[in-house]
């Protein structure tokens, strides 16, 4: 006896998808706690809700504790930036994959990624200390006549001023 079963599936298998994910976005470098760097929906069946605890950033690459994803209403959620610590371009990561799952109260997940770029931003250059010495030593050579060889010091006072005077070497 041979059958044959015909079975028409329309939208999503699973009862729970985040859209707008998987995306890339990208981020200036430094940017201040609790800036918005993404936006997403997760839709769910009807009748059931996020389970307590998500979502949640699963793993990061690398592991950074810089980016956290909170709900913004029952079915709208945003990543937003820590703080703690600094994005910095000139650090070793300048891209980061978060992996973003959720979870509903029927047992449906969903686990989608975001790629977030840092972007370079052009600053001031920041002394550390208020002082600093800064010595250059050129040696001058001449092969021709070692008697007007000589060795010239130079010394460099690079002085910390406040953001409102224009940095000087003196």
């Amino acid at each position: 006896m041979n059958c044959k079963i015909s079975l028409l599936v329309s939208g999503p298998i699973f009862g729970l998808t985040l859209e707008g994910l998987p995306a890339a976005v990208r981020l200036k470098e430094n940017s201040p706690a609790g800036t918005d760097v993404f936006c997403f929906e997760i839709d769910l069946s009807t009748g059931v809700s996020i389970a307590p605890g998500f979502p949640l950033i699963l793993n990061s690459n690398p592991l950074t504790p810089d980016f956290m994803v909170s709900m913004v209403n029952s079915t709208h959620t945003k990543v937003t930036v820590t703080g703690s610590p600094n994005l910095d371009f000139e650090s070793p990561s300048t891209h980061f994959v978060l992996q973003h799952l959720v979870v509903d109260n029927s047992k449906d997940f969903d686990l989608q990624t975001l790629t977030i770029i840092l972007t370079d931003v052009d600053e001031p250059p920041v002394f550390l200390d208020e002082t600093m010495n800064l010595f250059i030593t050129f040696v001058h050579w001449c092969v021709c006549n070692p008697a007007i060889n000589k060795m010239s010091l130079w010394f460099i006072n690079v002085i910390k001023t406040s953001p409102s005077q224009s940095q000087s070497c003196t």
